[in-house]
């Protein structure tokens, strides 16, 4: 079921018909490494499924990008997440921390407005961020810096 374009998911109460998980690894973490995907890649998936079964939550979507840097927002897995939010199959997005959505703030300023004016609710668990959330100004406060177009 896809959402309607703008209308912001902002009850704390929204069961999502979609969420995309998002995680990272960046090009200064590949010591983690092991084959194939990166401990930290698994270790932070784990932690967003559980969260998203936690809440009651259908499966997310899996995105990722492993061995990636984050000063930039050239990452597939992250592109692929954010064509889905603009095709409107996503209705949450749910990251482990800040750091593994974007390490340039200016970017990912400018990602958060355009994932807000989407009207998709975004969730960074380890600061406890939560974008349906009345009390939680700092993600918001973050994009208002900025006024770019979806």
């Amino acid at each position: 079921m896809k959402k309607k374009q703008g209308a912001l998911n902002n009850s704390l109460f929204f069961v999502p018909s979609l969420t995309a998980a998002y995680a990272k690894l960046s090009t200064e973490d590949v010591e983690h490494k092991k084959k194939g995907v990166s401990m930290s890649i698994e270790h932070q998936l784990n932690i967003l499924k559980g969260f998203v079964r936690e809440k009651g939550w259908q499966a997310p979507k899996i995105f990722y990008d492993d061995d990636r840097t984050g000063k930039n927002f050239d990452r597939k897995g992250f592109q692929d997440m954010y064509a889905e939010a603009q095709q409107g199959n996503i209705n949450v997005i749910v990251i482990k921390d800040t750091s593994r959505f974007g390490r340039n703030w200016v970017q990912s300023s400018i990602y958060f407005e355009r994932i807000e004016k989407m009207g998709i609710r975004f969730i960074s668990i380890q600061e406890n961020l939560d974008t349906a959330d009345p009390q939680c100004p700092a993600l918001k406060s973050a994009a208002s810096r900025t006024s770019i177009p979806v």
